[in-house]
């Protein structure tokens, strides 16, 4: 699924954002114009399902009407909306349309403030108990530290008696840092995310992985059964959890200019405009010449050469941007 930027701006300022090359930049929004031209790109092969963003996508004046012309629109199979869910009250009639689903990035009161906190449950509470859009709503968990206190998102899966939660495993800030040993950072997080993993078993939900996945040689046998055994209880042995390769693709998103990234984690990397590309999968098979096939040659370490599941380009040994000023020099 493709992605459209409409603002740069947010009304939160999240210490591990991802986006932060462009959060709190000038005020850059899409135009109208250009959302449509962006909606069309995307649609020129036939319908497609779109993912709407930011910054904060509801901070955008014209939100409602985008809204409205991806509800209209016969070539828009659907649209996600990623939201902290501060501000949807105002657009609650909007929002319930049936094309329309909402992913609520949703951290915790020590991040956001108690105040954003009880605002995004206010709204929440009303689109799932009054409004019933509760299997239209999804919510998101950046995994940002490993000491972070996940307690209060089991709180909230229970309340509204959800099944799955999304988990982002976030990415350093490399303009601040180097990007170092890519296994050791993951083999860091792997005994917190076991013990997530366990405590969201124990509520009966099962995540899956947005980006940046583990690579499967993290885990050890008994550690991979156990997850095999989890996803298989919970009626979905093919999950991602289960499985754990750590592929990538290009996603596709087009910023307020109608340039586009392939992502935010390589944003840095390479930039397209959209008008210089026939569809969206020209523009695809673009991003995997200049970053994805270069990237398969990128060895985090040497045993991952031979590697039956990077020769099947089934793992690209966690997010590509720790490999980024590899790919510059070659």
């Amino acid at each position: 699924m493709a992605n459209i930027a409409l603002t740069y701006k947010c009304n939160l300022r999240c210490p591990y954002c991802f986006a932060g090359e462009f959060v709190g930049e000038a005020d850059e929004s899409i135009s109208l114009e250009s959302f449509d031209a962006a909606v069309e790109f995307l649609t020129r092969r036939g319908p497609a399902t779109i993912g709407i963003i930011g910054g904060e996508p509801t901070l955008h004046p014209d939100f409602g009407t985008m809204l409205q012309r991806l509800a209209d629109n016969p070539r828009v199979a659907g649209a996600t909306v990623y939201t902290n869910g501060i501000l949807l009250d105002r657009s609650f009639g909007l929002v319930e349309h049936p094309k329309l689903s909402l992913l609520v990035n949703w951290n915790s009161p020590d991040i956001i403030g108690q105040k954003a906190f009880a605002k995004t449950m206010e709204n929440v509470d009303d689109l799932v108990f009054r409004r019933g859009m509760e299997k239209r709503i999804n919510l998101g968990l950046n995994l940002y530290d490993t000491t972070m206190d996940y307690g209060y998102m089991l709180d909230l899966l229970t309340r509204y008696g959800f099944d799955k939660l999304r988990i982002s495993i976030t990415v350093p800030d490399f303009s601040k840092e180097e990007p170092g040993d890519v296994m050791a950072y993951f083999q860091e997080k792997k005994p917190f995310l076991m013990e997530l993993f366990r405590a969201l078993d124990g509520i009966g939900v099962l995540p899956y992985y947005d980006c940046n996945r583990p690579p499967s040689c993290i885990w050890s046998p008994e550690e991979l059964a156990w997850l095999q055994d989890y996803a298989a209880r919970h009626g979905k042995p093919d999950s991602s959890i289960a499985h754990t390769k750590s592929f990538c693709r290009p996603v596709i998103d087009i910023l307020p200019n109608l340039q586009a990234i392939r992502c935010f984690g390589m944003s840095e990397f390479a930039k397209a405009d959209i008008r210089e590309f026939a569809d969206a999968e020209a523009l695809t098979a673009h991003f995997m010449r200049i970053v994805d096939r270069p990237s398969f040659r990128v060895f985090a370490k040497p045993e991952c050469e031979n590697c039956y599941l990077r020769r099947q380009w089934l793992c690209t040994q966690g997010c590509i941007a720790f490999k980024a000023g590899k790919l510059e020099q070659a």
